[in-house]
C-alpha cells in the first residue's frame, strides 16, 4: 500500500444489517444467486483459482478507482503490482484462512470482498474474531444493491466459519 496509509480496525458488526436478504434468491452450494429487478440475475460465490486474472483486473481497477487521487502514481502503480497481480491472487484464493467472494454477473466479475483470520489486532476482544480486509465494487455497479448483498454473504460467510465478531480493515491518512 503506498506508505501514507495503515491498517486500523474500524469497526465491529455482530448480525446482518435489516433487510439484506430481500431480494429474490435461490442458493446451490457455495453460491447465491441475486436478482435484482430489471436487472440481470449476479451469483455471489466463493472464488476459485479460475478467477485470479478476472479478479487481480478488478481488484486493481476498483483499488486505483478508490484511492489514485490521493496517492503517489508512482507509489500506486508499484502498490496495484504487488497486491493485485494474478500471482498474488491466486495464493490468496489458495489461503485457508482467506475467504474471497466474488459477484458474477453473466461472467464478468463486478464485485468482491475478502474475509481473513491471520491477526486481530488490539481493541478487538474478540480472540475468534475475523476481518473484512476488501469489499469493492465496481463503479458502474454502484447503487445497485450489490453491495448490500455482498455483506449478507460476508456476514454468512463469517457465520460459517464460527465468528461471532467481524472487524473491518480500513486504510487511512496518516
Amino acid at each position: 500500500m503506498p506508505s501514507a496509509r495503515s491498517r486500523e480496525p474500524a469497526a465491529h458488526a455482530a448480525a446482518r444489517p435489516d433487510g439484506a436478504r430481500s431480494a429474490d434468491r435461490a442458493s446451490s452450494p457455495g453460491s447465491t444467486v441475486v436478482r435484482f429487478g430489471y436487472h440481470l440475475p449476479v451469483t455471489i460465490r466463493t472464488a476459485t483459482g479460475a478467477d485470479a486474472p478476472a479478479l487481480a483486473d478488478l481488484a486493481r481497477q476498483t483499488f486505483f478507482d478508490t484511492f489514485a487521487a490521493d496517492n503517489n502514481p508512482d507509489d500506486m502503480a508499484l502498490y496495484l503490482q504487488q497486491a493485485f497481480g494474478v500471482e498474488q491472487q491466486s495464493r490468496e484464493i489458495a489461503d485457508p484462512s482467506i475467504t474471497t467472494l466474488v459477484v458474477d454477473a453473466d461472467g464478468a466479475l463486478i464485485a468482491y470482498a475478502q474475509i481473513k483470520n491471520d491477526h486481530v489486532p488490539d481493541g478487538v476482544s474478540d480472540p475468534a474474531a475475523l476481518e473484512l480486509s476488501r469489499l469493492y465494487v465496481r463503479h458502474g455497479w454502484h447503487g445497485r444493491g450489490v453491495a448490500q448483498h455482498l455483506m449478507a454473504r460476508v456476514f454468512d460467510e463469517s457465520r460459517r466459519r464460527g465468528a461471532n465478531t467481524l472487524w473491518l480493515g480500513v486504510w487511512e491518512d496518516r
